[in-house]
């Protein structure tokens, strides 16, 4: 182990003793992890620095402010992703088809959340592997709100016509949906919606399966509508970036 990753891991275990005992002596603290004192004191310095840990009136180390920070982004994220998921599973009782959350992941698209339909015929993508960005409603949806130069790095790295794909990006931000038809599985079609953070950028998209033995007019129309709905509530609820949640 380098002496950088030692002092990590000292750090750590320092860090762990200080939440369990909590007002702990410099002395006390060096006895129970058996990290020498000097080497005890020179990390508890360290970890004050960053306010990880602080003193009390009487000289003993406690938890410092900027862990409890720390702690409210944990609480919120947990928090916003289990909102996300609830949303998801209340669209899918309605609409009786997979939904899935997908995110860009560089020149790639990453299925990170999930719902199934009750049919026993749906599609299962493998969630948290990459699948190639520019094909079907998925990379579309993710896409449409790139910069130009980023859209056409990416369809230059896959040798995609730019011409075709540009007016389909269009056509995305114009809709607020991304439709395709067999494109990425045979006999799948997928309505995506973005899901736009604060700043116009689409970090996630709300994905919709159907087998194109299930697709009608109709269904488009109805599954379109009631997924709106699902988005905008989610997006309602991001004060925050989307990107940092996943």
């Amino acid at each position: 182990m380098s002496e950088l990753n030692k002092s990590l891991d000292r750090g750590i275990i320092i860090l762990k003793q200080i939440a369990m005992e909590n007002n702990v002596g410099l002395r006390e603290l060096s006895r129970i992890t058996g990290i020498s004192l000097t080497a005890t004191e020179k990390i508890v310095k360290t970890l004050e620095e960053h306010k990880l840990v602080d003193k009390d009136e009487s000289g003993k180390i406690i938890l410092g402010s900027e862990l409890f920070f720390l702690g409210k982004i944990v609480e919120s994220r947990t928090n916003f992703i289990q909102i996300i998921l609830r949303e998801i599973k209340e669209l899918v009782k309605d609409i009786d088809e997979t939904v899935y959350l997908i995110k860009r992941n560089d020149k790639h698209i990453v299925f990170i959340e999930g719902e199934k339909s009750s049919h026993p015929i749906q599609y299962m993508p493998e969630i948290g592997k990459p699948y190639d960005l520019p094909y079907g409603a998925t990379g579309q949806a993710l896409m449409a709100y790139l910069d130009e130069d980023e859209v056409m790095e990416i369809l230059d790295h896959y040798q995609v016509d730019s011409k075709k794909m540009l007016k389909k990006l269009e056509k995305v931000r114009e809709n607020s949906y991304a439709l395709s038809y067999q494109e990425r599985f045979e006999g799948l079609s997928g309505i995506v919606f973005p899901i736009l953070a604060k700043d116009g950028s689409a970090p996630l998209a709300l994905s919709v399966a159907i087998p194109t033995y299930r697709y009608s007019e109709e269904k488009l129309h109805f599954i379109i509508e009631r997924s709106k709905k699902t988005v905008d509530k989610m997006q309602d609820l991001v004060g925050y970036s989307l990107e940092a949640i996943y």
